[in-house]
């Protein structure tokens, strides 16, 4: 998950770089987590979880 982690921060802070048009800038939050044999909607509940609590958390973030 450590490589996740950091391939997803890279993605976040070169979205974060970016400028658009009048000055427009976005960012990214993400929620990762790692696939342990859980049924595949328990699993994307787990990432959905996160990514909320990545929003919650002051935005522009990736939460594991």
């Amino acid at each position: 998950m450590y490589e996740t982690f950091n391939g997803s921060e890279r993605i976040r802070k070169n979205i974060e770089e970016l400028e658009f048009e009048k000055g427009l800038k976005i960012t990214v939050c993400g929620g990762i987590c790692e696939y342990n044999d859980e049924e595949i909607l328990e699993y994307i509940e787990n990432a959905d979880k996160r990514l909320y609590e990545a929003k919650k958390s002051g935005r522009n973030k990736i939460v594991k």
